[in-house]
């Protein structure tokens, strides 16, 4: 029975959607309200982001399979293997999407409207009638949207205001989703370009993608201390991005100097997601003892 469920649990790429539902979590860091105090609402909204993410990963799958069909990297996915059907996937898909909404629903109406907004950056996204991840620039700006809301997940305060200055650190987690996502097309430009998809790095070559990606990492680590400096967010958590961005920028040079080739570029995007992760811990470590 248990094994049965590792395939689901691929298509849904459970360790990845587990790290980006820590952009929640930081929500709910930085919120540091009283309301979130109460572990079942922190779970419900964990949780609902998380089976949230499952949706968006397994929808992006099978949107995507006439395309994952003939690229070599993709064969041992579930779909592709034929581990599991198209129709199996797709009642998964639609239950992670009920189970996640209705948990949105018990935590608050605004969190249900983010829930529906995510879900249409989704659909346009990847579902084939829209298509829009295969056009140049249009994928980087809905991964900002995307980034930026799943912060307010977490940090909205249920039935009670959402607060100008949430939406203003949640641009620094959308900044950073945005710079990931170019990252990826980088990684992917020669089957990109394969499948005739005309993403940033197709359109405009994969040594511009990844430079856009670069400054957008960049803007987002300025873009904090600055928030730091004016206020926004307590200023002993400005320094903690500093040697994250050191740290990634090296990499982003070996990368760059390797010819930007996909293992260059997932190393560099691995060490930026173990220096995030860190500098999260950090953060969280500072703020929870003021919280409340």
């Amino acid at each position: 029975m248990i094994k049965k469920l590792f395939p689901y649990l691929k298509s849904m790429r459970a360790g990845e959607i587990a790290y980006l539902s820590g952009i929640a979590l930081m929500g709910l860091v930085f919120s540091r309200q009283a309301d979130y105090a109460r572990i079942s609402a922190v779970f419900r909204v964990l949780a609902a982001v998380y089976l949230l993410y499952g949706h968006i990963a397994v929808f992006n799958e099978l949107c995507g399979l006439d395309h994952d069909r003939i690229d070599e990297n993709k064969k041992n996915m579930p779909l592709v293997s034929g581990r599991l059907s198209v129709k199996g996937l797709r009642l998964f898909s639609l239950s992670l999407l009920a189970v996640s909404g209705c948990m949105f629903l018990s935590v608050s109406r605004g969190h249900f409207f983010l829930f529906l907004i995510y879900v249409l950056i989704s659909f346009l996204y990847s579902h084939p009638k829209v298509h829009l991840k295969g056009r140049p620039v249009i994928p980087t700006v809905l991964h900002f949207l995307a980034g930026t809301a799943g912060f307010m997940f977490g940090y909205m305060k249920p039935g009670g205001d959402k607060g100008p200055a949430g939406l203003l650190v949640g641009m620094f987690f959308g900044l950073l989703l945005a710079s990931g996502h170019l990252n990826h097309e980088t990684a992917d430009y020669e089957y990109d370009r394969m499948n005739g998809l005309n993403t940033s790095a197709a359109y405009y070559g994969k040594k511009a993608a990844s430079l856009a990606g670069f400054m957008l990492l960049s803007a987002a680590s300025t873009y904090f201390v600055l928030l730091a400096v004016l206020g926004m967010v307590p200023w002993y958590l400005g320094p903690v991005i500093i040697p994250v961005y050191i740290v990634c920028a090296l990499a982003y040079g070996k990368a760059y100097r390797g010819g930007l080739e996909p293992a260059g570029i997932n190393a560099y995007r691995n060490t930026c997601r173990i220096a995030f992760l860190a500098a999260g811990v950090l953060m969280t470590v500072l703020l929870l003892p003021k919280a409340g």
